[in-house]
Order: C-alpha cells, then structure tokens, then sequence
C-alpha cells in the first residue's frame, strides 16, 4: 500500500500503512503523521497567488535537525529504512516515488537516479537518504501535497 500523507507520511515506510481505509487504525496513523508534522509545516509559509520560496524556507529543509531526525532518519518505520533493504535501484526509486508524489517517476527520472545511485554503490545509504530528501525538497511536493 502506498500513498500520498503530506510530509511526514512521504517519508514514512509504505509497508506500514493499513490497507483498510476505514479503519481505526487508518485513522491513528493519518492523526500521528499530522501531528508529527505540525512542527515542520508551522515553519513553511503558505503558498498563495504571489507565493515565492524563501532562502530560510530552502535552507530549512538542508539545514534543519528535525527535518533529519524525523524524515530522514533509516530505523524503524521510515521510508530509507524500507529502500535500503531493497537491492535493485529501480525499484527502490519507484517505491520513492509513488510514496512522495503518488505517481511513477518518469523514465527520465528513473534513468537519472538509477545512474545516481549506482555511482553511489560504497555510499548507498547517503545516497538514498539524498534520494529521498530531493524529493521531500522538491517544488513538486511542496506545491501539489
């Protein structure tokens, strides 16, 4: 099961997801990835009409301890902890993918970060985690989720 959360549930593991949308549990997960994002969301302005990214809002998302400690930690539940668990890069990718975007990446994309990654075999890891934070950087994410 994988979809879209907003921040916190696009770096959350897919395999943790309930597949019943009505149940009760649906329901504990959707209310703990809001209220861990709280926080993280508080500090982004709301885009409207004349929205324009800020260099503090940029800079949040390189330089910010909870945005690593929550998003982009590799233990647990997270999202890097289900990718490095997986050998093949392509898969990985679109597992990526369809969790921030809900959507496959386009081949460009894929090809892209499957060159990436495979650039990256001695320092997989870093490299998943930089995976996964471009996207949760991205202009996509931000605008559409």
């Amino acid at each position: 099961m994988v979809a879209s959360w907003g921040i916190s549930g696009e770096a959350a593991n897919p395999d943790e997801t309930p597949d019943d949308f009505r149940s009760e549990e649906f329901e504990r997960r959707i209310a703990s990835f809001e209220s861990s994002a709280r926080g993280i969301a508080g500090a982004l302005e709301q885009p409207d009409a004349d929205f324009q990214v800020s260099v503090s809002e940029a800079l949040y998302f390189s330089n910010n301890e909870r945005v690593r400690n929550d998003l982009l930690r590799d233990s647990g539940n997270s999202l890097i902890a289900k990718l490095k668990a997986i050998e093949d890069n392509q898969e990985a990718i679109e597992i990526a993918y369809w969790n921030a975007f809900n959507r496959a990446p386009h081949e460009e994309e894929l090809h892209a970060l499957d060159a990436y990654l495979r650039e990256r075999t001695d320092r997989r890891d870093d490299a998943l985690r930089q995976l996964v934070w471009s996207l949760l950087a991205s202009s996509e994410l931000r605008f559409n989720y």
